[in-house]
């Protein structure tokens, strides 16, 4: 299923603006609509940097999660959330609460995923004063975090019925919740480490502000527009 074409960065950004109000505030997305929402903010990124070529058409499809077509090659793009179910419910439950204050996902952890809403709105609003992170350092975690995610992802594109394309890129949210993380060391950890890209020809990773890209020599920090941000905060504003 098609979501846009675009033909040059001008016609993008129309088409940009246009796919948010379909994606909605977080708290009424689902897996799909997440998903689209992080590849959108990804492309704006990308784009900025140049690192389109036109005409450009991203569709929806399964397995890979989307295909972007750009003159001379098609790429599958598998795009994950790398924050444990429960957690990305706290945060999409803040958001709806218009809680200005940290998330520290440490504070949720062990929570069975059926825990009521009550529950995670008392947390959110009163964490429990003994949580906190344990053992190795916060961006260690992270990293981790990010590991697990690609292990996932390998083992789903080596299984039957996964389409193989001549690009493929793997795109994560890494929203891990924990103020004062250092990103720019958890990129680093996850370079070190000895299989972290492994059969996908590109790694991207959203967080915050920032999209990091990989063809596995190391990263490339780039920024994500204005124009998405605010976007997006009007879109959840008005819902």
């Amino acid at each position: 299923m098609k979501i846009f074409s675009a033909d040059d960065s001008s016609s993008l950004r129309e088409a940009l603006r246009s796919c948010l109000p379909a994606v909605g505030a977080r708290i009424r997305r689902d897996q799909g609509a997440a998903e689209t929402w992080v590849l959108l903010r990804a492309i704006d990124a990308l784009d900025l940097a140049a690192r389109l070529s036109f005409p450009v058409t991203l569709s929806k499809r399964e397995r890979p999660d989307f295909e972007l077509a750009m003159p001379g090659s098609i790429t599958g793009v598998e795009v994950s959330e790398c924050i444990p179910q429960t957690y990305a419910r706290v945060q999409a439950i803040a958001e709806d609460m218009q809680h200005a204050g940290p998330l520290w996902r440490d504070a949720f952890e062990g929570l069975p995923t059926a825990v009521s809403r009550d529950e995670l709105e008392r947390r959110i609003t009163s964490p429990p004063k003994t949580y906190g992170y344990n053992g190795d350092s916060m961006e260690a975690l992270a990293a981790g975090d990010l590991s697990n995610s690609i292990d996932l992802k390998l083992m789903a594109r080596a299984k039957p019925g996964f389409t193989i394309y001549r690009e493929n890129w793997l795109l994560l949210y890494s929203n891990t919740g924990r103020p004062g993380l250092d990103f720019a060391q958890v990129l680093e950890r996850l370079r070190s480490s000895s299989h972290w890209i492994g059969s996908f020809s590109q790694l991207l990773i959203l967080h915050s502000q920032t999209l990091a890209v990989s063809r596995g020599n190391g990263f490339s920090v780039l920024s994500v527009p204005d124009l998405m941000r605010s976007a997006d905060a009007a879109t959840t504003a008005r819902r």
